[in-house]
């Protein structure tokens, strides 16, 4: 009988369902973490993002990134680079082999997939932070920097993956900077 009376007296502690305050979530009130500043893709305005980031590169990382390009669909411009590259990033912190990707921009806007195509234009292998720096952080410095030390490894046509990286989504499109964004949110950068 102590479990009813317990019971009784946690419900006699609730206040009434109507009394509670109601909390709409409005974007003023919205956690910092699922804001992103959107300053790195050419806008001012804060966006909504995904409330999870997920390891770069990682099974849950690929799936959100399609639930991304899902909602965006029909909404992203063409990218005005048509290419088909394939990346072999070495030295994942979730797996010891190899991952074998491919971008292609040649459909419209880009789309990263985990597999290789056969007669890209360029094939690029590189090392995981590498890499995170190429897709994520776009940091054209340390990219010349990896490139220069040998971190970057290039077969095919060069001026392609020079003129992908070149290629800002916020100036092309608000919709490619707000999903470039949200990208970049979505992304957790382990420690290396």
């Amino acid at each position: 009988m102590r479990s009813a009376d317990t019971a009784r007296s946690i419900e006699e502690a609730r206040p009434e369902r109507d009394q509670r305050p109601e909390r709409a979530e409005s974007e003023p009130e919205r956690a910092e973490s699922e804001w992103s500043d959107r300053s790195g893709v050419g806008a001012s305005e804060r966006v909504p993002c995904p409330a999870m980031p997920h390891t770069f590169l990682s099974d849950d990382w690929f799936e959100t990134i399609e639930s991304l390009r899902e909602e965006y669909d029909g909404r992203l411009p063409d990218v005005p680079v048509d290419a088909k590259v394939n990346v072999t990033v070495r030295g994942t912190p979730f797996s010891d082999s190899e991952l074998r990707l491919h971008v292609d921009t040649t459909g419209g806007y880009p789309v990263l997939v985990r597999q290789h195509l056969d007669g890209p234009d360029l094939s690029v292998t590189t090392d995981y932070d590498v890499a995170t720096n190429l897709f994520i952080q776009r940091d054209p410095q340390l990219v010349m920097q990896s490139f220069l030390e040998g971190r970057i490894l290039v077969q095919g046509d060069i001026s392609k993956v020079m003129n992908l990286a070149q290629v800002d989504p916020g100036a092309i499109d608000p919709a490619a900077g707000e999903f470039a964004e949200k990208v970049i949110a979505a992304t957790e950068i382990p420690a290396s």
